[in-house]
């Protein structure tokens, strides 16, 4: 909010919007690099390693009209903010694939996969305020004079670091070309949590039977594609700030001691409630669907049905006051969520020239907190 330092105002609102100046520059950039190495026949190896780099500067002036009664004080005197704000994070990941499309002398395919990952991210944030700049300054002359200002505490924050190492596999099998089955299973470390509860354990299977590979559709030429499937599998979710479950400290400038001289001084103090008991939160899924294609494709859909449940719920939790803390996570709770979906794709104009298709969907969900 560009007018963010203002409580109330005695000008009008177009006086305050031609006193207000914000200007944001970002600049985001991104490094990804790869390689494959096939030591054997049907055996690749795949390493990753990509680098991300993000700042975000904000500078803010409020002229004196736009400074009438600010929670900083020094009314009717110019104010400026300027905020610079640096995200680092860096990824790497390692997979060992096996292929081979030509086992059983061609019958069936197997790929196998193996994989590593490693990733860490933080963020530093700089924010320099100052205030009482000469009234009669303009916005210009503030932003080429930052120093005839009243400098206040230069507020700075370095984010702990979000680190996440992860192990993976995957299996596919295809029987016939007929028959399908896939197997994941997924582990994941999380610098978020505890420890303790920093490892969740994700697994996942399918299994799908595509009939229309079957001998007593094969001569069904309206019908091209018509699979069954069903799978269960589980994820999570770690959506907290990094180092939520630990004890904080930090400086606040609402809170002094006297040193005995009449004068004040800083203090640290905890910032948060800690919880060593915070885990993951996971939602288990089932799914069994439909999906078909009529006359040559230019008929086509889906038909799911599905039912989930999400445990151990992550959720900011409000204190009263005098626990001294606003707020603090927990896990509690669970959301069962059950329904279905149906699409439907028609290709009405499918030449060389002109494509033309119509999509509908409708669908139907009921959650219920358990």
């Amino acid at each position: 909010d560009d007018e963010e330092n203002n409580t109330s105002s005695q000008k009008n609102p177009l006086e305050r919007l031609l006193a207000t100046y914000k200007k944001r520059n970002t600049f985001n950039q991104n490094y990804n690099v790869g390689l494959n190495w096939k030591p054997f026949k049907n055996w690749t190896f795949r390493s990753e390693f990509g680098y991300g780099w993000k700042y975000d500067n904000t500078d803010q002036v409020w002229a004196s009209d736009a400074v009438q009664n600010s929670k900083l004080g020094y009314n009717g005197q110019p104010q400026s903010v300027l905020t610079r704000d640096i995200t680092k994070n860096w990824r790497n990941a390692n997979t060992l694939t096996y292929d081979n499309k030509k086992l059983f002398d061609g019958r069936d395919k197997l790929n196998v996969l193996l994989g590593h990952e490693v990733s860490s991210s933080q963020e530093t944030s700089l924010e320099n305020t100052s205030v009482a700049f000469p009234s009669t300054m303009t916005i210009d002359e503030v932003l080429a004079n930052m120093g005839a200002g009243t400098a206040l505490p230069t507020q700075t924050t370095i984010s702990a670091k979000d680190n996440m190492l992860s192990f993976f596999g995957r299996v596919n099998y295809t029987l016939m070309d007929k028959y399908l089955l896939t197997v994941t299973v997924r582990a994941d470390g999380s610098s978020k949590f505890g420890k303790g509860n920093r490892w969740g354990y994700f697994p996942s299977a399918s299994v799908a039977w595509r009939m229309e590979q079957e001998e007593f559709l094969k001569e069904v030429d309206w019908l091209n594609q018509l699979k069954v499937r069903v799978s269960y599998g589980v994820t999570g979710n770690q959506s907290i700030d990094p180092y939520s479950t630990f004890s904080m400290y930090g400086s606040d400038g609402n809170y002094h001691y006297g040193n005995g001289n009449g004068e004040q001084e800083s203090v640290l103090q905890i910032t948060n409630l800690p919880n060593d008991g915070l885990t993951w939160e996971k939602t288990a899924s089932w799914n069994a669907g439909l999906d078909f294609s009529l006359l040559r494709s230019r008929l086509s859909g889906t038909f799911d049905f599905y039912v989930k449940r999400t445990n151990d719920l992550l959720i900011s939790r409000s204190l009263p006051g005098s626990a001294g803390f606003g707020s603090t996570y927990y896990n509690q709770g669970s959301l069962d969520n059950k329904g279905v979906e149906f699409s439907l794709t028609a290709q009405v104009i499918d030449t060389k020239d002109w494509k033309w298709s119509i999509t509908g969907n409708i669908g139907k969900n009921k959650s219920k907190i358990v």
